[in-house]
């Protein structure tokens, strides 16, 4: 306890971008102090299909973690975003069924003008703040429903990317209102998911976060998922044994007992640490 008093406090970074995951370390007073970048992966089903992998991105994560050495500091907030729109198909333990179809895959742009021509633009549009359009979540279901329903089935929950890394931390899962409204599935009026547009789409309620007000309290990081995220940052470090000289093990225990908050602004989630008593 003695030695965390004495690590500077810092804010944390990051970003789960369509290119690249970036994690940023920074002083309270905004400045920067160092940055980690990872390629994100794209994956290719079929021509013209792509995906991108939970897992690898939240494995991104802790590696860029270690190799800034987080356990010299006591991190009291994180910020994360993320791409919208795109969503990962997790079962009851939180583990990822398949990968999630990237924001810019047009495979349901049929599906989504079929819709459209049914309902009419300005009635779906009224529901949601959204035109129709091939790259919001609910495209992304509809084609799930046409050409994967055992996976609608299979899945527990839906989860955005940011806030899957949310969930890896805190086993919480929720989102917030700005990203939800990315989907085209959730009601702006009501502050709610579209019951409506879920009975087309073929899933339940209960297959989606629960949505809070953006700058909550999303839960507190575990002890579990610190030394999950260790282990993660072991095996990212033998796979980049190239560069193990700025990827040494490290201790996680300054992550373990905050506070995620979700926030608006960037389609953000923070993370703040819990006052002492």
């Amino acid at each position: 306890m003695k030695n965390n008093l004495t690590k500077p406090q810092i804010l944390i970074g990051i970003d789960a971008g369509s290119t690249h995951l970036k994690t940023a370390l920074y002083h309270l007073d905004g400045k920067r102090i160092d940055v980690c970048r990872r390629r994100v992966r794209v994956f290719h089903s079929d021509p013209g299909y792509s995906e991108y992998d939970a897992k690898e991105i939240y494995s991104q994560f802790c590696s860029c973690l270690a190799e800034l050495r987080i356990q010299e500091y006591e991190p009291i907030a994180i910020g994360i975003s993320s791409f919208g729109e795109s969503i990962v198909p997790v079962d009851e333990h939180g583990t990822p069924l398949d990968r999630m179809i990237a924001w810019y895959d047009m495979r349901g742009q049929a599906l989504i003008d079929t819709l459209s021509q049914r309902y009419g633009p300005a009635k779906l549009y009224s529901l949601t703040g959204q035109f129709p359009s091939g790259k919001f979540t609910l495209a992304k279901l509809l084609w799930l429903k046409e050409h994967n329903p055992g996976l609608l089935r299979r899945t527990h929950c839906f989860l955005f990317m940011q806030d899957y890394l949310a969930f890896c931390l805190t086993g919480n899962l929720c989102t917030e209102y700005s990203l939800a409204s990315r989907s085209m599935l959730f009601h702006t009026s009501r502050l709610a998911w579209s019951e409506e547009l879920l009975r087309i789409c073929g899933i339940q309620r209960s297959q989606l976060p629960t949505v809070i007000p953006s700058g909550s309290s999303a839960g507190a990081v575990t002890k579990e998922a610190a030394e999950a995220a260790r282990k993660a940052a072991e095996a990212a470090a033998r796979e980049q044994a190239a560069m193990e000289s700025r990827k040494r093990l490290l201790l996680w225990g300054s992550l373990a007992g905050s506070a995620l908050l979700l926030c608006l602004g960037i389609l953000g989630i923070f993370l703040r640490k819990k006052k002492r008593r």
